[in-house]
């Protein structure tokens, strides 16, 4: 009965220093990585449109990571995920994100965007245009390139509703004053604030 006691404080004892040193140890190897890393997952698949049409631009990221992989122009991607990875992203400009999950299978993935209702960037945010209410206008580049004008803001007259282009003097190299519906303030500049 002696001998029991003898062992069972042995292996208490042994287990002890096995837990400090495992406990010491740990943080050394997690910070020289020597703990083994799942390995990655390659899966495939395309981003289609309800048309079933590729669409070129997209691209896919694991939700909640920063690196993201484009698409071809024919929609489809390759994308290495960990098994910690359980969603996947599907993005593209003018679309809605669309998310998928990722099941344990490695059949290709197909993902379907909707395509987002047109958009308008104002001073106040970005709204559709269907709930715009305030005039905006846009300029196509066509008449821009065979316009005669020496400069290019004065190759802008008459080309948007409301917009007066007037110039110092006939020279070319004049300055040219620009008012989207008159003058706007008595007392503040009346200057149109241009975004690029």
């Amino acid at each position: 009965m002696h001998s029991k006691t003898k062992d069972l404080a042995r292996l208490a004892i042994g287990s002890f220093i096995f837990g400090l040193l495992f406990c010491f140890n740990l943080p050394f190897a997690l910070a020289q990585g020597g703990l083994p890393t799942p390995s990655p997952r390659v899966f495939v698949g395309t981003i289609v449109d309800y048309t079933g049409s590729p669409i070129k631009g997209a691209f896919v990221f694991a939700k909640g990571k920063q690196k993201a992989v484009f698409c071809t122009d024919s929609g489809a991607f390759s994308i290495s995920l960990l098994p910690s990875d359980t969603v996947l992203v599907g993005q593209a400009t003018s679309y809605a994100a669309t998310e998928f999950v990722i099941k344990d299978t490695l059949e290709p993935i197909n993902i379907l965007l909707i395509k987002l209702p047109p958009r308008v960037a104002t001073f106040f945010g970005e709204v559709p245009v269907s709930e715009n209410y305030s005039s905006i206008s846009s300029i196509d580049s066509k008449p821009l390139k065979t316009a005669s004008q020496g400069n290019f803001a004065g190759s802008l007259q008459g080309l948007a509703p409301g917009l007066h282009i007037t110039s110092s003097s006939g020279l070319p190299s004049a300055e040219v004053v620009a008012r989207i519906r008159g003058f706007g303030s008595l007392v503040a500049s009346s200057d149109p604030l241009v975004v690029l």
